[in-house]
């Protein structure tokens, strides 16, 4: 493969100021292209390829220098990267490289490209993108600069170490932060043929049963109680350490989001884009955003009393189009911790519980599972059975329903024998 690229000015065709355009001409395969640097300089002052000084203290000179440079670096860092990976560079490849400005040097500034891109283009959710950005300020905290030539066999392994002394993150969340920059990696080495060692290749990343608890029966009764309480009478403003009795308007509009995902199963990114168009006559539908790539729908479920109940306060108090939408997950959060706190909760209250409690009541109340699968948009048993968590309430009520069917085969046994 013949390979050239040479810094020229265009002293043929001169600027009104007498000055020329500097480019970069490149040859592939004896294929030519000039692309524009966008910068001009007297022909005269132009030797070597560089720009020599025009006058004493000349404030051009090195920044002009700097972006020839820069460009001669770019060239021939697209044609020894192609090299190396033993793949041929044509001139399209050439230019399309040369024109994108994706830094393939620093891993942490593609991953912040390639996060916002995927952001922009709605391949990924705002709290997928925030959840990212996360990840990206605990790897700048490892290193503010990760090279992609520098990744090695025992990376993974020493920045899960620094997440758990510096940042105490549990096993799960963990999980979550490598699970990201996987993502990444993936990207770098599949459509960015970005050439570099598996950090990965010793390190397993290890996910545990999640530690959520579901809300029992009861419990949610109490939730709904209040709900209906103070919702037509909330306090209008909430202090930071306020003991008044009942909830605020900001609590109750939260309330009302979490009591609707306890009752209709939908994950935080499907909550977050709820709009009127997805409810008719008391039936929902909807594509979940984390599994819309496998082509699962959610196609006009019925919606439980209580799921109703707080899809028409919420239709009835916001004007908007989207729905369940006027505060963030975070702000959410804690909200309900603040809620736990007024009602007497000993529970971690939190956006993740709503989805465990609907899987739990209703397998509790004897629902299909390949109904329930269907209803929550699951594609495996074993996805269904991390969110039944049963209760000793419910084993209890078990063995009370075997025993007493034991006392009845007894029954029949002593019936037997006296006749």
């Amino acid at each position: 493969m013949g390979y050239s690229a040479k810094i020229k000015i265009d002293s043929k065709r001169p600027k009104k100021d007498s000055t020329s355009m500097i480019f970069l001409q490149v040859i592939i395969d004896r294929k030519k292209t000039k692309i524009d640097l966008d910068i001009s300089w007297p022909p005269e002052r132009f030797k070597d390829s560089l720009c020599n000084r025009r006058f004493k203290d000349d404030p051009d000179y090195n920044e002009y220098n700097i972006i020839i440079e820069n460009a001669r670096a770019k060239a021939n860092n697209i044609n020894k990267d192609y090299l190396l990976r033993g793949i041929k560079l044509n001139l399209e490849s050439f230019i399309k490289e040369y024109r994108s400005n994706l830094n393939k040097a620093d891993f942490i500034q593609y991953f912040a490209q390639k996060s916002f891109e995927r952001w922009n283009k709605g391949i990924i959710s705002d709290d997928t993108y925030e959840k990212e950005k996360g990840t990206l300020s605990k790897l700048k905290s490892f290193s503010p600069i990760i090279p992609f030539h520098e990744f090695h066999a025992d990376w993974a392994q020493l920045f899960d170490k620094h997440l758990k002394k510096e940042f105490k993150n549990e096993i799960n969340g963990r999980w979550n932060r490598h699970k990201h920059i996987k993502t990444y990696l993936s990207i770098a080495k599949g459509p960015d043929r970005i050439s570099f060692i598996d950090p990965y290749s010793r390190f397993k990343n290890i996910l545990t049963d999640s530690k959520w608890k579901p809300l029992e029966l009861g419990q949610m009764k109490t939730l709904l109680e209040k709900y209906i309480e103070w919702k037509d009478k909330p306090l209008p403003i909430i202090y930071k350490k306020d003991e008044r009795k009942g909830l605020s308007v900001s609590d109750v509009i939260v309330l009302r989001r979490f009591l609707f995902s306890c009752n209709c199963a939908l994950r935080i990114s499907d909550l977050q884009k709820l709009d009127r168009s997805m409810f008719s006559n008391g039936e929902m539908s909807i594509t979940p955003k984390k599994t819309k790539q496998y082509g699962t729908t959610i196609d006009s479920v019925p919606l439980n009393d209580i799921a109703r109940m707080m899809l028409d306060d919420e239709l009835r108090d916001n004007p908007n189009f989207k729905v369940f939408d006027r505060y963030t997950d975070q702000y959410s959060n804690r909200a309900l911790k603040r809620i736990a706190d007024k009602v007497a909760f000993k529970f971690n209250l939190h956006n993740h519980v709503a989805r465990y409690t609907f899987a739990s009541l209703m397998d509790q109340a004897g629902a299909n599972h390949t109904g329930l699968m269907k209803y929550m948009g699951l594609r495996k048993r074993d996805t269904l059975e991390k969110y039944v968590k049963t209760n000793k309430k419910v084993i209890s009520a078990d063995i009370g329903k075997m025993n007493a069917m034991i006392s009845e085969k007894d029954e029949v046994k002593n019936l037997e024998t006296k006749e």
